[in-house]
């Protein structure tokens, strides 16, 4: 089978949820008298890089009976004959947008995997071609 890349389902408001609560601590510490010093920017710094790197390079793509997951700077290695199950998630109000694109990938021994898929669908047909097997709920 030839390779295939899924985009990641990005979500603005965890990107930018995440770089607020990095600068709000940062803004307390100095409240706190503690001023800012180089060592605290510069995490700060490498945090938002972080945050914004995982948020513009994620990604899912199937090759060579694999499952590989690429979220910034990590990736992981999953193989598709080890998948047991695929779980849907039910859309809702209380859990965010994010929520209705999320899949939980069982593999291994009962280790799970949350995977947000913008194409939900065509992600579980490639992987069922690759492994029938895979019990989808």
């Amino acid at each position: 089978m030839k390779m295939k890349t899924f985009k990641h389902k990005k979500d603005v408001v965890s990107m930018f949820g995440l770089i607020g609560i990095i600068v709000i601590l940062n803004f307390l510490r100095y409240l706190n008298g503690y001023g800012f010093s180089i060592p605290i920017l510069a995490l700060t710094l490498v945090l938002t890089i972080m945050v914004v790197w995982m948020w513009l390079v994620s990604s899912y793509t199937v090759d060579n009976q694999q499952l590989i997951i690429k979220n910034g700077p990590f990736s992981q290695k999953i193989k598709i004959d080890e998948i047991t199950k695929i779980k849907g998630s039910t859309p809702s109000r209380l859990r965010g947008k994010l929520n209705k694109y999320k899949l939980t990938i069982t593999h291994r021994k009962n280790r799970r995997l949350s995977v947000f898929p913008l194409e939900k669908d065509e992600f579980i047909k490639v992987l069922l071609k690759i492994n029938s097997g895979i019990k989808v709920e």
